[in-house]
């Protein structure tokens, strides 16, 4: 029991905001496995294709596509272990998204405390377009991941530069692997 007279209600408040993030997780989780057994669109057949191929054949499949490889071959590793029917494959971006969500609670607990990191991660989780990103098997919900990652990376080197040389390499590393997600990255 805690001797500080808000303890009790900062306990609650710590408990409260992670049983809304499990709930939040879990409706993310139903918004991505709704529309994930319905027939693949041209570009997601175009990826699933590319990851089934063996490395080099894929690298030189890869050089016709303008986004960069990552995505790609992180597909090829996901379709050997699960397969490359529309819910097991479109499974990796439904993964990325609920991460997304995860690292957006993060970020806004981060920066404005648990209230405004739920309300955040709540305005992500409902978005169309991050639903959507969520639901193809295409390289946008790593894309959203990443760029959340970095975003948070970048504010706590810079705002305490000389603490971590860690948060400054992994902000270089998180970069990288943006720019080989999406050229439209940076």
């Amino acid at each position: 029991k805690s001797d500080h007279p808000f303890g009790e209600q900062r306990e609650s408040s710590v408990a409260f905001s992670s049983i809304s993030l499990v709930v939040l997780l879990l409706c993310a989780s139903f918004f991505v496995v709704y529309y994930s057994n319905s027939a693949f669109s041209s570009d997601e057949v175009w990826g699933v294709k590319a990851a089934s191929l063996n490395y080099a054949s894929e690298m030189a499949f890869l050089k016709a596509d303008v986004h960069p490889p990552l995505y790609y071959q992180i597909l090829h590793v996901w379709v050997r272990l699960f397969g490359t029917g529309e819910r097991a494959v479109r499974s990796l971006s439904a993964l990325f998204y609920l991460l997304s969500v995860y690292a957006l609670y993060g970020l806004g607990r981060a920066l404005y405390g648990n209230k405004t990191a739920l309300l955040c991660a709540t305005l992500y989780l409902s978005s169309p377009l991050a639903v959507l990103s969520g639901q193809f098997a295409r390289m946008y919900a790593l894309l959203s991941l990443l760029s959340i990652l970095s975003t948070r990376l970048y504010l706590q080197f810079s705002i305490k530069p000389n603490a971590s040389l860690l948060l400054f390499v992994l902000y270089i590393v998180v970069n990288i692997l943006g720019t080989f997600t999406h050229i439209a990255f940076f």
